[in-house]
């Protein structure tokens, strides 16, 4: 695999996987999401903030 300068080779028991450079998780979620890429929609950035009820 080459790696551009933005990514980083992380391996697992199935192999290896080109993960963004700065990206907390591996190489089992960036497959995951290469595999199911359900609806495109993504949240906010403030999306989980507590609400004040």
């Amino acid at each position: 695999m080459s790696t551009p300068s933005n990514t980083r080779i992380e391996r697992d028991s199935m192999g290896e996987m080109e993960v963004p450079i700065d990206a907390l998780y591996g190489a089992s979620t960036m497959r995951a999401v290469l595999n199911f890429p359900i609806s495109g929609f993504a949240f906010p950035d403030r999306s989980f903030e507590l609400s004040d009820w």
